[in-house]
């Protein structure tokens, strides 16, 4: 399929003027088991062990970097691509002031370069901000990423979005504004509050961001015809809380309009937040096949247009082509999984905290990913002090980023 697209992008490309070389050079849960015998640390490995190494043309998370490439390809034209694309551009202060304070030759321009990305799912459901007495947005989906263009590789971890943190305010001096849960940084600051938190949490370079508003995604998945998914089990209409009332997606493979996949992406209190995850990426995915196979250019323009209006980025759009040009030719992709576990906030709200060795071990393989040495632990980095009760027992200070209670082997 792949091999026939690349084709057909090379005699657009002649259609179009210019060489292929010119184009390209433009651009270039985890929970306790209940009466098991098997130890958490043994359980993990095994479930790491299992996890999938696909690969896969163009991964879901990352539905800008596909569109603003297909477009391309397609024959859309440079100049009006990068109109579109430069409507996303905001730069970030915080990620300006970490390339002020270190010499980075990290660039999306080269394609061979190693970089952290944020991505970012913000959720301003008006219904949701009149009946929560919600005024601002908050993340709804955070995914970081490393882009490794040597080996062709990228991997991805989702960060819950309750973990329990010290939420910064965006001002790249390291000040803290509060603790909270991570979600809730974008309520601080929008786009900088979130990548000084998560960068802090996580203690690994973010390079770039992607902002992309989910609401647009209705939009989006009408533009292209809507996608096909497979449905686990029935959803209703009051998906946010009980699943009763009026089925409004059955159980199945089914064809969803946007209305649709954003109910299926977003629905909560069914299953886990790391199932969560998982559905709004394989909403993207199905998005970006779907989106492979329309020949329309005036389409792939409609689609870029409506996205501008609801991303913001600090890739440029010489950027977006490069990555994408490289991406199309097919790339590994490494997803990880945090194990964590519940507690709760000294407000009593429900939050979660990460396992240390969880923690530790996704980091080093992402220090690995970026061609740094990773670290033997890093719970004698952290500092900061949180304040909340897990069901392990204890509250204090944790001696590891989104690992502050202390396990005393009681389990969760």
């Amino acid at each position: 399929m792949f091999k026939g697209l690349h084709r057909k992008r090379i005699k657009l490309l002649k259609k179009i003027g210019g060489s292929q070389k010119f184009w390209y050079n433009r651009g270039e849960q985890f929970r306790r088991n209940e009466g098991g015998t098997m130890d958490r640390k043994t359980r993990y490995k095994q479930q790491r062990a299992h996890k999938a190494r696909n690969k896969r043309v163009i991964i879901g998370g990352i539905f800008l970097f596909a569109i603003a490439g297909i477009v391309l390809f397609a024959g859309y034209t440079y100049y009006a691509a990068k109109n579109s694309v430069d409507k996303m551009f905001k730069e970030s202060a915080v990620i300006s002031s970490n390339k002020s304070k270190e010499d980075t030759s990290l660039k999306a321009s080269d394609v061979n370069s190693k970089f952290g990305i944020l991505l970012m799912g913000v959720d301003n459901d008006a219904e949701r901000e009149k009946t929560e007495h919600l005024d601002s947005a908050r993340t709804d989906s955070l995914i970081y990423m490393v882009y490794d263009g040597e080996n062709k590789k990228i991997d991805m971890v989702s960060l819950p979005r309750d973990i329990w943190t010290n939420i910064y305010d965006g001002t790249g001096t390291g000040t803290i504004a509060t603790t909270a849960k991570i979600n809730s940084a974008f309520t601080i600051g929008e786009e900088d509050a979130t990548i000084e938190t998560v960068q802090n949490y996580l203690q690994l370079p973010i390079d770039y961001y992607v902002n992309i508003n989910f609401t647009s995604f209705e939009k989006i998945i009408d533009a292209i015809g809507g996608i096909t998914v497979d449905v686990p089990y029935d959803i209703n209409k009051k998906y946010t809380s009980d699943n009763t009332g009026e089925t409004l997606i059955p159980e199945g493979r089914q064809l969803l309009n946007g209305e649709q996949a954003l109910i299926f992406a977003r629905i909560r209190k069914m299953d886990t937040d790391v199932d969560r995850g998982n559905r709004q990426q394989e909403v993207i995915e199905a998005a970006i096949h779907q989106a492979l196979k329309i020949n329309n250019v005036t389409k792939y323009q409609e689609i870029l247009d409506s996205v501008s209006e609801d991303v913001n980025t600090n890739f440029k759009f010489e950027d977006l082509v490069s990555l994408a040009g490289n991406m199309l030719s097919g790339f590994d992709i490494q997803k990880h999984t945090f194990e964590w576990y519940d507690g709760e906030s000294y407000d009593g709200q429900s939050i979660v905290y990460i396992q240390d060795y969880s923690y530790n071990e996704i980091r080093n393989d992402m220090l690995k990913a970026l061609g740094q040495a990773p670290a033997d632990s890093q719970a004698d980095a952290n500092t900061e002090t949180q304040t909340g009760v897990g069901n392990e027992t204890g509250a204090g200070t944790g001696d590891g980023y989104g690992s502050d209670v202390v396990d005393d082997g009681t389990g969760y």
